[in-house]
């Protein structure tokens, strides 16, 4: 193809009322679907350990069979944010029809998260999802050009016999990509960090205090009510650790090849050329890629959100050991975490109770806050301790 060529970009878009009519009716219509080949269908060792590791998490309760085997439970677990591998995968494997729920041309940004886990999830275990469209929200926005709309998702994850393992419902907020660029974006100008190596040096102290209960028991009668959990120090975030979170996550373009030039095929809207090569590109690469994230309205290239929320959970795991477990967690998206920002994961004791299950549960409120001195993300979490 010559340089002259036409090629659409795809970065001039917006949100149009068809859009939310149609996503309105979607919701109306919504019923529960089965996924088809996300990215992670088993919980096996290596898919939890490329996930575990995509996160900085190195638990040996997560990936080694030996040390796994002297814990009660007897077998790996997925660690509770492993589930975000198995709501998603390569677009290219959906043979399913469309149902009215995308939003082609439109760029999105995860806004907030909300999860259920009943149980540890073993080692071995299958893992089966489906998901229901549940809300649509059309909300004022200077990002985007005026408004943007906020869709809700329910994943619910079941084993071979039915069972649930983890349910979550996630927000995206959808908008027109160069309104946003062009009219106004709700982010102030940020630079790349440029790290001195005194800076370096007290970033890697902080690592080298990170700690993690491990076999000890977290015990409900001690813990008090604000005490301090710890600190995970996660970054700084580069195109190297993007790679590896996306390695153990999946992606909904992560596609090569062949895949790619069939899926443009049949959904050109999905394409969004690199600008210069003018070769076939998807939107995600907003996350390694500073030019597009610019035409986006993005200040530089930035992190996912479940990567950040998936920090936070690794926070409260080391924290509350092996046998613990976490059950619930809640979180929110408040600012950007771009290309050489890091991440100081924090939480303390908000509250403890017994439930009317007899459960010895603990609340956490969490936070993550960058060089910046600038809190990011914040979250709640339930943990129940053992006994």
């Amino acid at each position: 193809m010559s340089k002259d060529s036409t090629v659409e970009l795809n970065t001039e878009t917006t949100l149009t009322d068809e859009a939310i009519e149609k996503l309105a009716e979607a919701v109306e219509n919504s019923v529960e679907v089965p996924l088809k080949r996300q990215w992670h269908c088993e919980a096996a060792l290596d898919p939890i350990r490329h996930w575990a590791w995509g996160i900085g998490d190195d638990n040996p309760l997560w990936s080694e069979p030996e040390y796994a085997a002297k814990t009660p439970h007897e077998v790996n677990l997925a660690p509770p944010s492993f589930f975000y591998s198995c709501n998603q995968g390569p677009n290219h494997f959906r043979s399913e029809p469309s149902r009215g729920e995308g939003l082609p041309g439109l760029h999105a940004v995860w806004a907030w998260d909300r999860w259920e886990w009943p149980r540890p999830t073993l080692r071995g275990s299958s893992i089966h999802t489906t998901k229901r469209m549940t809300q649509a929200n059309v909300r004022p926005s200077r990002f985007g050009g005026g408004r943007s709309v906020e869709v809700v998702t329910r994943y619910t994850f079941r084993d071979d016999r039915g069972e649930t393992l983890a349910t979550y419902d996630v927000a995206y907020v959808h908008y027109g990509r160069n309104l946003a660029a062009v009219k106004g974006s709700k982010h102030k100008p940020i630079e790349r960090q440029v790290w001195s190596d005194e800076d370096l040096a007290r970033l890697t102290a902080d690592v080298e205090r990170e700690r993690r209960r491990g076999a000890e028991d977290l015990v409900w009668d001690e813990v008090r009510v604000g005490e301090e959990i710890g600190t995970v120090v996660k970054g700084p975030l580069s195109v190297t650790e993007t790679i590896a979170f996306v390695t153990g996550w999946g992606g909904p373009f992560i596609m090569a090849s062949e895949l790619v030039h069939r899926y443009v095929r049949d959904h050109p809207r999905a394409n969004a050329p690199d600008r210069y090569m003018r070769i076939p590109e998807f939107p995600e690469r907003a996350h390694w890629d500073g030019d597009w994230a610019r035409e986006c309205g993005f200040p530089d290239a930035y992190d996912f959100g479940g990567q950040r929320f998936a920090w936070l959970m690794h926070g409260v795991t080391d924290w509350m050991g092996d046998n613990a477990h976490l059950w619930k967690f809640e979180g929110k998206l408040l600012g950007l975490n771009i290309i050489g920002d890091a991440t100081w994961c924090t939480g303390s004791v908000s509250d403890k109770y017994i439930d009317d299950a007899g459960r010895r549960c603990v609340e956490l409120a969490l936070k993550g806050t960058n060089q910046r001195d600038q809190v990011t993300v914040v979250a709640t979490a339930v943990v129940v301790a053992p006994g």
